[in-house]
């Protein structure tokens, strides 16, 4: 288990809360405050991966998870994802996901990590470090 991992993609960086690895079976975990909700549907970081994951020859079929503070992890789905399956929130983020990186490349807003990035609408993309 691996956690706060960064992965490297072409145009960004993705910043992975957790990260399991079982044979060719990849499990995705989102770290959340003390009785917190699954905010994936704001979040597109868990989804890129999970979309790149599936196109590996070396892995089969990724999971989803939440996991509150001091709880056990709560699956998002009863299945894992698998290859080959469509993934329509992965596609319906693309659109959010090239927006904020062409706003990011133009500069207009610097990156401030802070309590006020909960209510920004680019999610965390000022904490991807490369584009």
């Amino acid at each position: 288990m691996g956690f706060f991992l960064n992965w490297d993609g072409h145009r960004y960086r993705l910043r992975l809360d957790g990260v399991r690895r079982q044979g060719k079976e990849v499990h995705l975990y989102r770290l959340l405050p003390e009785d917190g909700e699954p905010d994936l549907g704001r979040r597109w970081t868990e989804w890129k991966a999970l979309e790149n994951l599936l196109f590996r020859d070396d892995v089969e079929a990724v999971h989803l998870w939440a996991w509150p503070w001091l709880s056990e992890p709560i699956p998002l789905r009863k299945t894992p994802y698998r290859k080959g399956e469509a993934v329509p929130r992965a596609r319906a983020i693309g659109p959010r996901l090239e927006e904020a990186l062409a706003r990011w490349g133009e500069g207009s807003f610097a990156p401030r990590p802070g309590a006020h990035c909960f209510t920004c609408r680019f999610e965390d993309v000022c904490r991807k470090e490369a584009l």
